[in-house]
């Protein structure tokens, strides 16, 4: 009788590309939605830059008109007090 022997392995099935992959899937993503979240930082950015220049324009043109050498001039008041003193010489008392 002859040994009966066992059936050779079957072969291993390869794993799909998704699973293979998985981590350089999740880390390509992550770096596109950094990238695409760049975009509305930039554009904030740029506003803030705007309101910074047209900021420091307005405190540059205020500044040159009101921030020089002021001369002040106005009305001056003036007190005349007369003050009238009597000599007790002529009281009549001895």
């Amino acid at each position: 009788m002859a040994e009966t022997q066992a059936p050779p392995p079957l072969p291993q099935s390869q794993p799909s590309f998704g699973k293979r992959y998985s981590t350089i899937i999740k880390l390509l993503g992550v770096g596109a939605l950094v990238l695409v979240l760049l975009v509305p930082l930039m554009m904030i950015t740029g506003v803030l830059n705007d309101r910074l220049t047209r900021r420091n324009e307005a405190v540059t043109d205020i500044t040159s008109s009101w921030g020089k050498e002021q001369n002040l001039i106005g009305a001056c008041l003036g007190n005349s007090v007369s003050i009238q003193i009597q000599s007790g010489q002529g009281s009549g008392r001895t």
